[in-house]
Order: structure tokens, then sequence, then C-alpha cells
């Protein structure tokens, strides 16, 4: 009779822990996923010399048919477009921003990896 209690207790929590501790058992790096890192010196190479790791105008201008699409299946007015396209510029310049701040601090830490 005991052992039918301690089964039906501990087969319940054994299930319980496995399922909370798979996404950290299947995890990458902490549980935050893959992550492909290049040496320090490469990348400031690379920021450097100016060279992108991808094509922005390609993707702004994907973005920009996406958005004038979206815009034509909701139909929207003169005055709605004029709104939806100074949502879509104030969004651009925080990213933009975010980019810019990104940048001073890799071009930092470039610096103080040169004055090492």
């Amino acid at each position: 009779m005991k052992q039918t209690k301690l089964t039906r207790f501990l087969a319940p929590a054994l299930l319980c822990s496995t399922i909370l501790a798979a996404p950290v058992a299947f995890a990458d790096r902490d549980g935050h996923g893959p992550r492909h890192h290049m040496p320090d010196e490469a990348m400031c190479e690379r920021l450097q010399s100016g060279e992108a790791p991808a094509n922005r105008e390609d993707r702004r201008e994907r973005m920009e048919a996406r958005w004038a699409e979206m815009a034509d299946r909701l139909q929207l007015t003169e005055e709605q477009r004029q709104t939806w396209t100074e949502i879509h510029e104030e969004q651009k310049q925080e990213w933009q921003e975010r980019r810019d701040e990104h940048r001073a601090r890799l071009m930092e830490r470039c610096e103080e990896l040169d004055d090492k």
C-alpha cells in the first residue's frame, strides 16, 4: 500500500520537474539560445571599416513596401495615411537612435580593447 501512495506522489512530481527543466536542458548558453559571436578584433575591424553585416537599404525598402501594403489593406483615408506615415517615421528615428547608441557602445569597447 505504501508503494502505491509513493508512486502516486513521485510520478507527477518527476513529470512536473522534467517539464519545467526541459527548456533549460535544450537551450544553449544559459537559456538564451544560440549566439554567433565573432572575435572582438574582427568585430572592431568590421565596425571601423564601415562594413555592414547586412544590407539595411534592402530591408528598409522591403519594410516600406510592407507598410504600404498594410495601409492599402486597411483602406486608410488620406488623413489616416498621414498619421500612419508619421508613426512609422517616428519608429525609424527610434530605431536609428538605438543603432547609433549600440554603435557608440561598440566603439567604446573597441577603444578599450586597443588600449590594452
